[in-house]
């Protein structure tokens, strides 16, 4: 049987232990690591040449940029099977753009990864990539936006991130046919 005294200190205690657990929560859900998963790549395109709109057959290209944190990399569109993932930006379809020709991208640097066993072809810092499009003809005249897939990896020398896809987009404008 507890006495009183006995059973009042045993509460105290589990009270205590409580709050000590649900403080140490609280860190742990403040931490950087709980604000969710680590995104050292940023993404953003924009749409040229500067103009209110374009008319549909007409020329456009996308600057396609990547800003990585500072020591951290991407890989190129040229990696090899057993190697980090590439880098791939692919227009998403049903837009009102379509391809005009071959993306244009910046040299990359080369070195030996150890993590891959192998040399990798990598952007660090900035890297931006020239994408020719062309507005469909038969497009409407409406407010649109151009819209990209890309799937990449990010490393940093000590770990790399698993491979993952953004969708980034600009806004366009149709004009009438002339």
């Amino acid at each position: 049987m507890y006495h009183v005294g006995n059973f009042s200190t045993a509460l105290m205690s589990m009270h205590l232990r409580l709050l000590s657990g649900l403080a140490m929560a609280a860190t742990v859900c403040a931490s950087p690591a709980a604000q969710g998963p680590l995104q050292p790549v940023t993404w953003t395109v924009a749409l040229g040449p500067a103009a209110a709109s374009r008319a549909p057959g007409g020329p456009l290209a996308a600057l396609v940029t990547a800003k990585m944190d500072e020591g951290w990399h991407i890989y190129s569109t040229q990696e090899l099977p057993d190697g980090p993932r590439p880098l791939r930006i692919d227009l998403v379809p049903g837009g009102p753009a379509e391809p005009a020709g071959a993306m244009l991208s910046p040299e990359p640097e080369r070195e030996f990864d150890d993590a891959f066993s192998q040399v990798t072809a990598y952007y660090k810092e900035t890297a931006t990539f020239r994408v020719p499009l062309k507005i469909r003809a038969q497009t409407k005249p409406a407010a649109a936006s151009v819209a990209f897939d890309i799937s990449f990896q990010a490393c940093d020398g000590r770990m790399c991130l698993p491979g993952r896809t953004v969708r980034v987009s600009a806004p366009v404008v149709i004009a009438r046919p002339k």
